[in-house]
């Protein structure tokens, strides 16, 4: 097991080559948990409704990240200094828009997003449940 000190763990590894609709999340919240996340079995993303692998990359890079992408592997150093006046896109797909929502919970800010009607594609009520929880 890796070691955890303050929340933080050291390296998170993965082979993700069975559940690459949620690599989006893992990578948000690796980028945030852990010095170090490699998440292998990638390459699928890149063939879904946008190249999920380099929107990836694109996004934790605007926030302040280092992320490095191979052909099957995507590896993200820890991000400790949040970027001023983030702008994502979402690349026109569902699921890089609520790795954005994400973003903008693990960072406390807000984040611009060019896109969220793509969520209606998987879940049109995203937006009504995330403004009800938001005045909770």
């Amino acid at each position: 097991m890796d070691s955890v000190r303050n929340g933080i763990r050291e390296k998170v590894e993965m082979d993700c080559s069975d559940i690459p609709d949620i690599v989006p999340y893992m990578a948000v919240t690796g980028a945030f948990r852990a010095k170090k996340t490699i998440l292998k079995g990638i390459k699928r993303l890149r063939i879904k409704e946008s190249d999920r692998a380099e929107a990836i990359k694109q996004m934790l890079t605007k926030l302040g990240g280092n992320v490095t992408l191979e052909e099957d592997t995507i590896t993200i150093e820890y991000i400790d200094k949040v970027a001023d006046d983030i702008v994502l896109t979402s690349s026109g797909d569902h699921r890089m828009a609520m790795a954005a929502v994400l973003c903008a919970a693990a960072t406390g800010r807000e984040i611009e997003l060019d896109n969220i009607d793509c969520l209606d594609k998987s879940f049109p009520e995203f937006r009504k449940v995330l403004l009800k929880e938001m005045t909770v």
